[in-house]
């Protein structure tokens, strides 16, 4: 939930959606789905990627991640109903810069409890890992990428940008960040409650 509250204020600045959402936002706007829907969608096609990626280290359990794409979309769905948009630089502004720190707070808990993570998180979380770096170097590569995607979609569609703004970029620097500055404490929480000491 707190996740999803997170990347739907980004929406909300009206400064450009959060990477983890940008290529499904982008095709919302041209197509007229429902946003919820395609980020359900985008998130089994993460899923499916981690597969490839990891081949036989891939755990089965984590096939579980359909059930939290559900959740965290229909959330979504609900959110950018429920929330209006935001106008007036100082607002939104403050408002970026509490959707950013919720949604790295949301990340980094989601996948530092090894658990069921987001699978846009988890598969960053490989990305990572592939790179030999850590899950903050890993979204950072992750929401680069997406932000690319996305800016070829809407200039090849549209003939301009579709969601990608300062607050797309501010996301996209910073969010990382966000998580790399939780990845210590959220491991000693981890510690905490599994009994299985990761210290940093």
């Amino acid at each position: 939930m707190l996740l999803a509250f997170g990347i739907t204020l980004n929406t909300k600045t009206m400064l450009g959606v959060s990477p983890i959402i940008s290529i499904p936002y982008s095709i919302s706007q041209i197509s007229g789905l429902d946003l919820g829907v395609l980020v359900f969608a985008f998130y089994v096609l993460y899923i499916l990627l981690q597969w490839v990626l990891l081949g036989r280290n891939f755990q089965k359990f984590q096939l579980l991640q359909i059930v939290n794409s559900f959740m965290v979309s229909a959330m979504v769905s609900l959110f950018n109903r429920l929330l209006p948009d935001v106008q007036g630089a100082a607002a939104q502004y403050s408002l970026l810069a509490a959707a950013i720190v919720l949604t790295g707070i949301g990340a980094a808990l989601t996948v530092g409890m090894r658990l069921i993570p987001n699978p846009a998180d988890a598969f960053a979380d490989v990305i990572g890992m592939k790179l030999h770096k850590n899950f903050g170097f890993g979204k950072n590569v992750f929401d680069l990428t997406c932000v690319g995607v996305t800016t070829t979609i809407g200039l090849a569609s549209a003939g301009h940008l579709i969601g990608i703004g300062s607050g797309t970029l501010c996301a996209m620097i910073f969010t990382g960040r966000v998580i790399a500055f939780c990845g210590c404490p959220v491991k000693k929480l981890y510690d905490g409650v599994s009994e299985q000491p990761d210290y940093c």
